[in-house]
């Protein structure tokens, strides 16, 4: 069974979790630019820290859309981009 991230129907619990680094990236939309590697480093390393599973996917040689879905779709989170 799925259960959400944030939990509303119990006002401590959800004060508590408002109070986390995810609340503060997911209220303003779901993309996040990062202009050095140490702020997305760091942002990957508190998401971790608060159990999620982080992929990361080196986006540098992408030229084309077409470079961006060949990549997803080959991608395998059990090797190293």
């Amino acid at each position: 069974m799925h259960r959400g991230v944030f939990d509303p129907n119990d006002r401590d619990l959800f004060n508590e979790q408002r109070r986390r680094f995810d609340w503060s990236l997911l209220q303003n939309g779901n993309v996040h630019r990062y202009d050095t590697a140490f702020q997305l480093d760091s942002a990957c390393n508190r998401l971790t820290d608060l159990g999620y599973l982080v992929h990361r996917i080196d986006a540098h040689p992408w030229i084309t859309v077409a470079d961006m879905r060949t990549a997803f779709a080959t991608f395998s989170p059990h090797k190293r981009a």
